[in-house]
């Protein structure tokens, strides 16, 4: 028979998930930093602006040696994008993390779109710098030293040969490692669109839209896809804090997020579309359990992560504790 009553562990200060904060911060970064809506209507005003006069001179952009068609789509497909972003958040982006009558989306359909818009921006720009080195035009010890006519000429001296060479073997790794940028994030993109149509937008279900320490919080957490009652999950309650200023990934910043709370459960996805509650502690050793900025230098705030046990995340909520 299954167990209704589901394991509860609580974990304070240390972390039991196994879903990295690099993942978790290169997909979700920046979660309370948000630009004003003013900023949003310049940026969709000035993009649009640009996209259109880039169209209108196109066959000017095109005709350039070092732009061409790869050129005219690298500015076009940047500017547009900026634009159809910043129109996005004018007309209908909320904050993250808001709760609107006690109901949060999660959806992946952000995630796989931004990292398309990342690749065919990087596409054009991954042919263009491929195509500048051996183009014979502009200043540097490549084209200096003749380049790639010196390089496969017999009458030119051992050591120009050598030292060109060298220097085109730094070209070209530097060349392979541009042009795995544009196939990394369309992989990238496959991956979480595959998520998407796998799972499907999750939705959690809160009984309340904020809470105060102490307080019971009680969620339903259901999505679109048909998965079995009976699947495991691991639902975990985090009090988190970071440095306001920090960049994500982490990984590349030397910055880690600092678990102040953490607790989970075992449960199924029948468990999750019935609803489960944790009990919000009413003290931490010398921290306020509240959310969001608590000082000029640090972001705290709480997250409901859904992961499939020993396996990486694919639902995260956050709620307000006031």
């Amino acid at each position: 028979m299954r167990n209704n009553k589901p394991s509860k562990q609580k974990n304070n200060g240390r972390k039991h998930s196994v879903t990295t904060d690099g993942y978790q911060e290169s997909h979700l970064a920046h979660i309370f930093i948000t630009m004003p809506r003013g900023m949003h209507i310049f940026l969709a005003l000035f993009s649009g602006s640009m996209s259109t006069v880039l169209y209108l001179n196109r066959d000017e952009i095109i005709a350039q040696p070092m732009l061409r068609l790869e050129g005219f789509l690298l500015f076009q497909i940047l500017m547009f994008g900026i634009f159809l972003m910043s129109f996005y958040h004018v007309l209908w982006a909320k904050p993250r993390g808001h709760i609107e009558q006690g109901k949060v989306f999660f959806s992946w359909w952000g995630f796989w779109l931004r990292d398309l818009f990342l690749a065919l921006v990087f596409f054009p720009f991954a042919v263009i710098m491929t195509r500048m080195p051996f183009s014979g035009s502009g200043k540097g010890l490549f084209i200096d030293l003749g380049g790639l006519n010196a390089l496969f000429d017999a009458n030119t001296p051992i050591m120009q040969r050598a030292i060109l060479a060298v220097v085109t073997f730094i070209i070209l790794l530097v060349l392979l490692g541009i042009a795995f940028i544009p196939i990394w994030l369309t992989w990238r993109s496959l991956v979480n669109l595959f998520i998407q149509l796998k799972y499907g937008t999750s939705t959690a279900l809160f009984d309340s839209k904020s809470y105060a320490p102490g307080e019971t919080l009680t969620v339903k957490i259901t999505n679109a896809s048909n998965l079995k009652p009976s699947a495991p999950r691991r639902v975990f309650i985090n009090l988190l804090e970071r440095p306001i200023r920090a960049s994500a990934p982490p990984s590349s910043k030397g910055y880690h997020r600092n678990y102040l709370y953490s607790e989970f459960q075992d449960v199924t996805v029948r468990d999750l579309e019935q609803g489960l509650s944790f009990v919000l502690p009413n003290a931490l050793m010398g921290k306020s359990i509240t959310s969001h900025h608590q000082g000029p230098g640090e972001i705290r705030y709480w997250e409901i992560l859904v992961e499939e046990p020993q396996r990486m995340y694919w639902a995260r909520f956050l709620f307000l504790v006031e």
